[in-house]
């Protein structure tokens, strides 16, 4: 169950959600870039309206990434072009 100290606080997953990235992103934008965060019982908090405030500031939206295209190559030795029957 979900320990809520504050409901307008969110968790570094929800927060990750929210802006469509991973929790150790998160992590480091709170390291490096500033993210604003506070700390309950050893984790990672953070309010919706200060997280967006930050991100209008650095010019970012809330928007879904385009999703990555992954291509799969084999080697060409790897994988014979014939069918082999039994």
């Amino acid at each position: 169950m979900k320990d809520i100290s504050n409901p307008n606080e969110l968790t570094v997953a929800e927060i990750a959600e929210i802006m469509q990235t991973t929790p150790p992103r998160v992590i480091r934008l709170v390291q490096t870039a500033g993210l604003p965060a506070s700390h309950y019982r050893g984790e990672m908090r953070f309010t919706l309206d200060e997280v967006t405030d930050w991100m209008n500031r650095r010019s970012m939206a809330i928007a879904p990434r385009a999703p990555r295209r992954r291509s799969y190559k084999a080697a060409p030795d790897s994988i014979s072009t014939r069918m082999e029957l039994p």
